[in-house]
């Protein structure tokens, strides 16, 4: 909605008295780009205001790190593996609740078996912990620019903290997730082809897809904030001065981060 209401006056001519250095930013974003917004994937688990779609958690319901009967059993989970069968993504930025952090692959069970000693102890090739993954240093910059665009957390003033799913500082690993299966499930050994309620198996995934850079979000401690923590629209571009953090907010800030990974 931001992106849009700063484009408006390049669609519509005289719908604002002219465009504005942001409004130039926001046009190159949307004129070179192509954006795919799923504003509630979990759609019935939103409705009924509860995690699961049915008894099946989405989160858990990607085709990687998982057995081929458990997966893709969610219209949640198939929904987003039709688009990621149609198109490449460049970049996967999917928003949760429930903690203040930023994290990216490796976050399955394969890459750290014993949680949490062997994340941090276990190395592959180089001595590296097992949790890094090929396009470690890409994604680490990538999450370490997201949380300083960002800005703190509304109340303690927390930046997000930011580093790989399977970190024991950052958070924990998870088999069927959809941040290794959206970087991962065209290349890697990981990915399976799911089976659900007893259907043949699903067709390989193209050497095409599936190799995007991912960042989860956990927007905030609490799932619901109060209303007064959300922001105001003049806290959506960052400032410079006394007033940095003017209109700042949970939802201010996370459309600061989307325009980031734009």
């Amino acid at each position: 909605a931001w992106l849009c209401g700063h484009y408006a006056p390049r669609i519509f001519p005289g719908s604002s008295p002219g465009e504005d250095e942001a409004g130039r930013w926001a046009r190159r974003l949307l004129e070179t780009r192509t954006l795919v917004v799923l504003p509630a994937a979990n759609a019935v688990g939103y409705h009924f205001a509860r995690r699961g779609e049915g008894n099946v958690d989405p989160n858990r319901d990607f085709a990687f790190d998982t057995r081929p009967s458990e997966c893709m059993r969610t219209i949640a989970a198939r929904s987003i593996d039709t688009l990621f069968r149609q198109r490449m993504f460049a970049l996967t930025v999917t928003f949760h609740g429930g903690d203040n952090l930023i994290a990216f692959p490796w976050g399955d069970t394969a890459h750290c078996p014993s949680y949490p000693a062997d994340c941090s102890l276990r190395p592959q090739a180089g001595g590296l912990p097992a949790w890094v993954s090929a396009d470690h240093s890409a994604m680490a910059a990538l999450a370490m620019h997201a949380a300083d665009f960002a800005g703190p957390q509304p109340g303690d003033m927390k930046p997000y903290r930011h580093g790989v799913l399977n970190d024991p500082k950052i958070i924990y690993p998870v088999g069927g997730g959809m941040e290794d299966w959206a970087y991962a499930a065209s290349w890697s050994k990981s990915a399976v082809r799911c089976t659900p309620h007893g259907a043949p198996p699903a067709a390989p995934y193209a050497d095409g897809t599936h190799r995007a850079a991912v960042l989860l979000v956990e927007t905030s401690n609490v799932k619901t904030p109060p209303q007064n923590t959300l922001g105001r629209s003049e806290g959506v571009l960052p400032r410079e001065g006394s007033d940095a953090n003017a209109g700042l907010g949970h939802v201010t800030r996370n459309i600061r981060l989307a325009l980031l990974a734009v």
